[in-house]
């Protein structure tokens, strides 16, 4: 990556056991790269009806990068907007910017992303129980319909 690692260790979150990047830690991976014009975004509507999408330019082709439109809709039946305490509720013109970096960054610049995804969308994600009691999973699994061998000598008959 090409940086320091006091500054990957100060936007590297762990949160649920996964490594996650904050989002200006993105868009400053994606500004700072030298490949791309810094990251815009494009705005439309309001409250429910709010969309955004990140583009940039791909400096070496010149062509123009856009980016998923992230909207409102989508972070209500995603259950970002909805979670108790999510700051989509309080501020929603930063998030949808966030969360349009993020899907950007992931597209354009995935080497830079190495993969992890943005605090946000991991804190976004829902936690599944796992569970490692083997009793618990044996009582789940069907035992296999036991197989009859008949006696060699029955065998011998057959051929």
């Amino acid at each position: 990556m090409n940086i320091s690692p006091f500054l990957a260790m100060q936007h590297l979150h762990v949160i649920h056991g996964r490594p996650s990047w904050s989002s200006s830690f993105i868009i400053a991976m994606v500004n700072g790269s030298g490949r791309f014009s810094p990251l815009r975004f494009e705005m439309s509507g309001e409250g429910e009806s709010l969309a955004c999408y990140a583009m940039a330019t791909d400096l070496a082709s010149e062509q123009e990068l856009k980016g998923p439109t992230i909207t409102m809709l989508m972070a209500k039946k995603e259950g970002w907007s909805t979670k108790p305490n999510s700051k989509w509720a309080t501020m929603p013109d930063l998030m949808i910017r966030y969360r349009a970096a993020a899907f950007w960054g992931r597209l354009y610049a995935s080497d830079l992303l190495l993969g992890i995804q943005s605090q946000e969308e991991v804190v976004d994600v829902e936690l599944v129980n796992v569970s490692t009691n083997l009793d618990e999973l044996n009582a789940k699994i069907q035992p296999p319909t036991p197989v009859v061998q008949a006696a060699p000598e029955v065998v011998d008959e057959l051929f």
